[in-house]
Order: structure tokens, then C-alpha cells, then sequence
């Protein structure tokens, strides 16, 4: 973890670029944002479903609305999936700040 960190203030929207390595290309795959407050907790806060830009990059549009919690760190996962495989791409750390 580290090399992927997202932070956005409270209140606030936020797209951000994940380029996902490993894959030739994303055709056939959804990708999905979970934020969670610890990386092993299975309830997740929010769930932002991600937008293909290239073969091998996605956008992910994180509204207002979902950035309206305690200001803390919070661990996010990256997964993508084809309906029969999932794979968690990126794995880090989202930071709510105050504002």
C-alpha cells in the first residue's frame, strides 16, 4: 500500500484514474471502487462503480454525497470482475480530510 493513496476533503467530489496492470485489456470486465473503514471489515461504506477510459485505465467518480463521513483513513479496494472471476487490482488508503 502506498503508491495508490486518494485523498479528498469532506463534502467534496473526486475522479480519480486507476490504470490496472497485469491485464491486456479491460474489455468484458467491470471494475469496482469498495471503501471500507478497515481493509478485513466485510461492511462496506460505499461502492462506486468505475468508467473504462482505455483498454487498461478506469475512472472513478466519487459524488459529495459518499465523501460525507468522519474525516479519517479509511482502506479502499479496486477489483475487477468478469462474472466469473474477480480479481482485486489495487488495495490502499483513502483519506476523508476536514475541511
Amino acid at each position: 500500500m502506498g503508491n495508490n493513496k486518494i485523498e479528498i476533503f469532506q463534502n467534496n467530489d473526486l475522479s480519480t484514474i486507476a490504470t490496472i496492470t497485469g491485464v491486456e485489456n479491460l474489455s468484458g470486465f467491470t471494475a469496482t471502487m469498495n471503501v471500507k473503514e478497515n481493509v478485513y471489515d466485510e461492511a462496506i461504506l460505499f461502492t462506486i462503480t468505475g468508467t473504462s477510459l482505455t483498454s487498461t485505465t478506469i475512472q472513478f467518480d466519487i459524488p459529495a454525497s459518499e465523501t460525507d463521513i468522519t474525516p479519517n483513513n479509511y482502506n479502499y479496494d479496486v477489483t475487477i470482475t468478469d462474472g466469473s472471476h474477480t480479481y482485486t487490482a489495487i488495495q490502499d488508503v483513502l483519506t476523508i480530510k476536514d475541511r
